[in-house]
Order: structure tokens, then C-alpha cells, then sequence
């Protein structure tokens, strides 16, 4: 097993554990990206390929497979992470939080 596919596994478990999500298929998706995204520490789809295991024979078939997934109007960010930022949160009562918004979507 190869540190992304372990590392997806874990992934896979937290955000299934912690989600309300019907569609395992979304985030087995997101399991990959994140992993992907840590693992190459780039935003750069195209960098993600390498990290992914997939049936997919061009980068460019995961790459879209990405895309649609962020375009997924059915898809609630905050039903995949509104749970998963709640859990990570509630130990880090007492604790200074030091919080970074990205506004180059707004």
C-alpha cells in the first residue's frame, strides 16, 4: 500500500464517520483530492495525478472527474465539512484560533 492510498484510506474513514453525505462516491472523490493536495502541496490539479489511484489511463479523465466534482451543484460543503469542522473545533475550546479566509472566490 502506497503512502496516498493509506493515507486515503484514513481520510476516507474520518469524513465518512463524520458525514451525513448518501453518496459514498462524493467522498471517496474528496478523500483523493485532499490526500492528493497534501501529498504534492500544490492547488494544481494537473500535480494531483501521481497521488491517485484510478482506473483512469489520462490525467486529463481524472482531472475533469475533479472538475465536475467542485461544479456538482448537488454536492453541500457544509454537509461534508460543517460535521468535520465541528468535531475538529471542540477541543480547541480554551485554545487561541488563528483563522484564515481565502475571498478570491467571493
Amino acid at each position: 500500500m502506497t503512502p496516498s492510498t493509506h493515507l486515503y484510506g484514513q481520510l476516507f474513514d474520518l469524513l465518512r464517520q463524520h458525514s451525513r453525505v448518501c453518496d459514498l462516491r462524493h467522498l471517496k472523490t474528496l478523500a483523493w483530492m485532499v490526500s492528493a493536495l497534501l501529498y504534492s502541496g500544490e492547488l494544481n490539479l494537473a500535480a494531483w495525478e501521481p497521488y491517485v489511484m484510478s482506473r483512469a489511463t489520462k490525467a486529463q479523465s481524472t482531472e475533469r472527474r475533479w472538475q465536475r466534482f467542485m461544479d456538482n451543484c448537488r454536492i453541500s460543503v457544509m454537509a461534508i465539512y460543517g460535521p468535520l469542522v465541528l468535531a475538529a473545533l471542540s477541543g480547541w475550546k480554551q485554545q487561541r484560533l488563528y483563522l484564515a479566509l481565502d475571498t478570491t472566490v467571493l
